[in-house]
């Protein structure tokens, strides 16, 4: 596919501008890259393996249409594996590059395909440290901050015939320099759904405040005898967050819960130890298998331990269970794609009457414009209804069960009484419940 894309770079090398991709389909997958290339780390809040590999795919399945487009996606293929695998494609790079030099490097930045930033991603690992680079001086921090269109102007005129190791090179190398430059012509808006937002439950006539007065007189007769004091596992739920969610479950009358991010088996335990054990069956799916997840839920024997990718076995799993009441509990994925698979799964299988999300509490470095939460704003802005466990009415009723683990110092920098848990329910389900 690079070869490709450089065989016709290579005939379009005397254009001026760069063809634009339209339609819904590239728009989809440049909203993709750019969030991807924007912080990878931070992409797998945003998106899911699908929605990657389908941004992907598009550009292979649609023709050569769009020659930016096209090699920006080969690139990010290319960019998603891992480092031992990246080192075989170093040629492929520095082949694509020799034929988008050849464009207008202002329109290339311009066009939100990020390819000077993917081509960056690459910067470091293959170069040749002893090149010595383009031979120019305007790219230093003060001319950034005064004229990015003189900064690429100069760039192209003195670097049109470097090489991708010498556009690499230096303390502060073109390429990344370019790739700043470009970033700041289009950035990421962290409003903005870097896929198809999620589908929006629809409303119904609820009252909120029926259902937080059901839910609230009903839990201290379903948790008495629940052993919340287990020992504090790494990265689990508090014995509140426990709470919280199990009271849902036996409200609304679930019998099978699905979890996905088992972890250290934390949460596992705590579901393991419900009074209503002997009705609630549990399958915990997480990408790895951990010894100490297994030591937590030794007695479990109606704990399923699934070794899997919940985005490639949810599916599959829930439609198994169509005859049940199920309760689906995320703590993996996570961020905005979490919200946007459980309401996929609520959409999809009308059986999944609860959905459980951890970490949401208000403040994080992952965040909106307006300073809050992406993930909990999404959970909101959803359509069902969202409680949280870090409510004033359930906090001041149920911290206490935490006051064995060690939560101080959570509330400043979270803006939260913990890492908290929110839950999903359906308007249906929450109309049922208001008696």
């Amino acid at each position: 596919r690079i070869a490709f894309v450089v065989m016709l770079a290579l005939v379009v090398a005397s254009w001026t501008s760069v063809p634009a991709c339209d339609g819904p389909g590239w728009s989809r997958a440049q909203r993709c890259l750019r969030s991807w290339v924007a912080d990878p780390h931070t992409a797998e809040l945003e998106l899911s393996p699908e929605a990657v590999a389908t941004a992907i795919d598009f550009g292979s399945s649609h023709g050569w249409q769009c020659l930016l487009g096209e090699t920006a996606l080969s690139i990010w293929n290319i960019a998603l594996l891992v480092d031992k695998e990246k080192q075989h494609h170093w040629h492929a790079i520095s082949a694509a590059w020799d034929g988008i030099r050849g464009l207008s490097w202002e329109a290339v930045a311009r066009s939100g395909w990020r390819v000077f930033s993917l081509i960056s991603v690459f910067c470091g690992a293959q170069i040749d440290r002893m090149s010595k680079g383009c031979q120019t001086r305007v790219a230093t921090q003060q001319h950034l901050r005064d004229d990015d269109d003189f900064v690429i102007t100069q760039l192209q005129q003195s670097c049109w015939n470097a090489s991708l190791a010498e556009m690499c090179a230096g303390d502060w190398p073109p390429m990344v320099v370019l790739a700043a430059i470009e970033v700041r012509f289009d950035p990421v808006d962290p409003d903005v759904w870097p896929d198809d937002p999620p589908p929006v439950i629809a409303s119904s006539k609820w009252h909120r405040s029926a259902v937080v007065a059901a839910f609230a007189a009903s839990l201290p007769v379903l948790v008495p005898s629940l052993e919340l004091q287990l020992p504090q596992l790494p990265d689990s739920i508090c014995p509140s967050e426990a709470a919280f969610f199990l009271g849902w479950v036996a409200l609304l009358g679930v019998n099978v819960v699905v979890e996905s991010g088992r972890g250290s088996g934390g949460s596992t335990a705590f579901w393991c130890k419900s009074p209503h054990w002997t009705q609630l069956s549990v399958f915990s799916i997480d990408r790895e298998h951990r010894e100490e997840s297994a030591d937590a839920v030794a007695d479990c024997n109606k704990a399923s331990l699934v070794e899997a990718d919940a985005f490639q076995v949810l599916r599959p799993l829930l439609k198994s269970l169509s005859h049940q009441r199920v309760g689906l509990f995320l703590d993996g994925p996570k961020g905005r794609v979490a919200v946007k698979l459980a309401l996929q799964m609520m959409v999809e299988f009308p059986h999944v009457v609860l959905v459980g999300l951890h970490d949401v509490h208000r403040l994080s470095p992952y965040y909106q414009s307006r300073g809050l939460h992406k993930t909990r704003s999404a959970l909101e802005e959803a359509g069902c209804l969202s409680y949280f466990s870090d409510e004033d009415w359930f906090v001041k009723a149920w911290a206490d069960l935490d006051r064995y683990w060690d939560l101080d110092g959570q509330a400043e920098s979270l803006g939260s009484y913990s890492q908290t848990l929110g839950v999903c329910l359906s308007p249906t389900e929450a109309v049922d419940k208001q008696a």
